[in-house]
């Protein structure tokens, strides 16, 4: 089975004017500061503290424009809105566990992602 590919560093390469070593960098604060933003998103949300929920799904958001993660986009944007209504916790809570597991995934997949850049630019 293929597995999804949930980014696209399109972006990232246009910003970085497609230096690897840049790209290298970036996705190793990615994976070392998510993984922080999604432990507080769950400690914010079983604290029932949904404005700082909206806040840290905020911050996510930017990473995952930046990375490409275009399938996480919309549900960031609605735990954002619902959290700022201080509503829909359940809603919320699906949409934490979804961005949770997509995240997980995207992460392990920069990681071979960085191997194989590192390689190419050790090859040099």
């Amino acid at each position: 089975m293929v597995e999804k590919i949930y980014f696209d560093l399109s972006k990232l390469s246009e910003m970085l004017d497609g230096d690897k070593e840049a790209i290298i960098n970036m996705i190793r604060v990615f994976n070392h500061s998510t993984p922080e933003l999604l432990a507080q998103l769950d400690d914010l949300f079983e604290k029932n503290d949904l404005e700082k929920v909206a806040k840290v799904a905020h911050n996510l958001k930017s990473s995952v424009s930046v990375f490409g993660i275009h399938t996480l986009i919309a549900d960031l944007d609605r735990i954002v809105s619902l959290g700022r209504q201080n509503t829909g916790k359940e809603e919320i809570s699906l949409l934490i566990q979804k961005t949770e597991r997509v995240l997980r995934d995207t992460i392990l997949q920069l990681e071979t992602h960085q191997k194989d850049l590192e390689e190419k630019t050790a090859e040099r």
